[in-house]
């Protein structure tokens, strides 16, 4: 029996932490959007207030997953509300 291949890529998730690699993966608006479940024009908006941690590239945003995810584990990312 030969093993079947998928071309399918998993989501990367915290529980799976692959030191260095996992540290310094840098995703698109619409690669973060699809991770987060969230829309690409809510993260490009979060991006623009300076609410995500972000780089910018000329035009463009990117975003270090490990600095998103602490920043959403720890409540940074909504601030905080009364």
């Amino acid at each position: 029996m030969s093993e079947r291949v998928t071309n399918e890529i998993e989501p990367l998730h915290l529980d799976s932490y692959d030191g260095p690699f996992f540290e310094n993966q840098i995703m698109k608006v619409d690669e973060l959007a699809e991770y987060l479940k969230s829309s690409s024009k809510t993260i490009y908006k979060m991006a623009l207030r300076g609410e995500i941690p972000s780089i910018r590239v000329g035009r463009s945003y990117r975003f270090q997953l490990s600095e998103v995810l602490r920043s959403l584990k720890s409540g940074e990312m909504y601030g905080k509300r009364h």
